[in-house]
């Protein structure tokens, strides 16, 4: 059985996540907002549905891993305040796999996108 009052507490508790995501993480919004160009871009060039699931994949694939990118680092910072090359090997690396991510969704979003966009010109 569905316990909707801790369902409804779950919600909750993650729109607060996406919240403070948004206040406080710059790169966060960046992806959000190149998340909805896109989505319009999708739109307005008629992607066919495989294209479409494809490409909001992609973008789902870079907003998670910008999330555990940001709490990755949260996480650190919490634990060991003070410099250390550790540190800051975990912290690079982490938003590493947020650029490779971003940079694999760019080239397909590039292979998808420009056929509509040489049609339309």
């Amino acid at each position: 059985m569905i316990n909707f009052k801790s369902l409804t507490k779950s919600v909750s508790y993650a729109l607060h996540g996406i919240k403070d995501l948004w206040q406080e993480q710059q790169n966060f919004r960046i992806h959000i907002f190149a998340a909805i160009i896109i989505a319009i871009l999708s739109y307005i060039f008629q992607l066919s549905r495989y294209e479409f699931i494809f490409v909001m994949l992609l973008i789902t694939s870079v907003i998670i891993t910008e999330i555990f990118n940001s709490n990755i680092e949260n996480i650190l910072n919490l634990i060991i305040p003070e410099p250390s090359n550790s540190v800051k090997h975990i912290k690079d690396t982490s938003a590493a796999a947020v650029l490779i991510v971003s940079l694999a969704a760019l080239i397909v979003g590039l292979i998808i996108f420009t056929p509509h966009v040489l049609n339309r010109v």
